[in-house]
């Protein structure tokens, strides 16, 4: 009888091990993510260097596997899967969902993702995140990579010495589509930059808005060989994570997930800095002619940009986020 008592004692014991093991295991969290550029867009980089990161530090606790880019899931498509519950995290510009959450214009101004960390932009629009898209935002990568527009013949200048882009079609994101139409042009929005090819080539448009890191990377230098400077816009690729399911993570995953968040948010924004330098001295190499606005031209172009996003966003009834306040938190003015 001793025997068997010591037999089942044992037997319990080892039951009792084996769910604490599992139990251990089942702590480490995976998250599913997608991003709105391939995995080897330059673009992708801040996102990859977030999630190495993450994955080194919430070993046993949090883990981000990401599963691809647009060949997952379009990238218009991939807010909509977040909000559902189908992706846990998703990387990208806030301005290819401009229709769901209009709010993304409010992201558009002067100030470093830093500053807004520091002075509650960030979180101010983190709250219509939440209520409106069930996501919250980690951080913004590659923060100091600027879009400028990239044409295939010389630019018409006016007689301020701006930009007169009449009679040119140009592929466009909604974010910057009223800043072609007020230049002349005719904005042709397309859901993502892999297409761009293409259209330049058959001479579907003229011109392009792209992130001076893209260019070489989609290979369209010998087609684009006249830029114009300044950048009209910094680039907003967000980390954004559903909100249901962050709140649902262990206090220290979620602390991993933040802290690593606002540590390569940095990182990334000073990388941008010298890629940018690099790739500018490559792309000026193949022969790419830089056209730099001066004075009151380069300010009037800026000025014509940052019009369309505010103006929109202020006459949007939409919008739950106090306009007047963003602005001041995301302009240096």
């Amino acid at each position: 009888m001793l025997k068997r008592k010591k037999i089942l004692i044992a037997a319990l014991a080892a039951s009792v091990l084996g769910s604490l093991a599992t139990g251990a295991v089942a702590e480490e969290v995976t998250l599913k993510a997608v991003s709105a550029f391939s995995t080897s867009n330059l673009l992708t980089s801040g996102f990859v260097d977030y999630i190495d990161a993450v994955n080194e530090a919430g070993k046993g606790v949090i883990q981000i596997n990401l599963l691809g880019g647009p060949e997952v899931s379009g990238p218009r498509e991939q807010p909509v899967g977040l909000r559902q519950g189908q992706f846990d995290m998703i990387y990208g510009p806030p301005g290819y969902y401009l229709g769901l959450f209009p709010e993304a214009d409010l992201y558009y101004g002067t100030n470093t993702p830093m500053e807004r960390r520091v002075n509650g932009h960030m979180k101010m629009l983190d709250g219509a995140f939440r209520e409106k898209m069930n996501a919250t935002v980690l951080g913004q990568m590659l923060g100091d990579i600027g879009v400028s527009l990239w044409l295939t013949q010389p630019p018409k200048r006016t007689e301020s010495g701006g930009i007169d882009l009449t009679g040119l079609s140009v592929r466009s994101s909604p974010v910057y589509r009223d800043f072609i139409t007020a230049l002349g042009g005719t904005p042709v929005v397309m859901s993502g930059i892999g297409e761009t090819y293409t259209a330049l080539e058959r001479g579907t448009v003229d011109a392009t808005g792209m992130p001076l890191a893209t260019i070489r990377d989609i290979k369209i230098q010998n087609l684009t060989k006249y830029n114009i400077q300044p950048d009209f816009l910094k680039t907003t690729m967000l980390v954004i994570a559903n909100k249901e399911k962050f709140d649902s993570l262990s206090e220290e995953a979620r602390q991993i997930l933040s802290e690593t968040a606002e540590r390569i948010e940095e990182k990334t924004f000073h990388e941008s800095e010298a890629l940018n330098k690099a790739e500018a001295a490559a792309l000026a190499a193949e022969g790419v002619v830089t056209i730099q606005l001066e004075g009151q031209a380069a300010k009037d172009y800026l000025g014509l940009y940052l019009k369309g996003p505010w103006t929109r966003a202020a006459s949007n009834d939409s919008v739950i986020v106090d306009v007047k306040r963003a602005r001041e938190l995301a302009m240096d003015e």
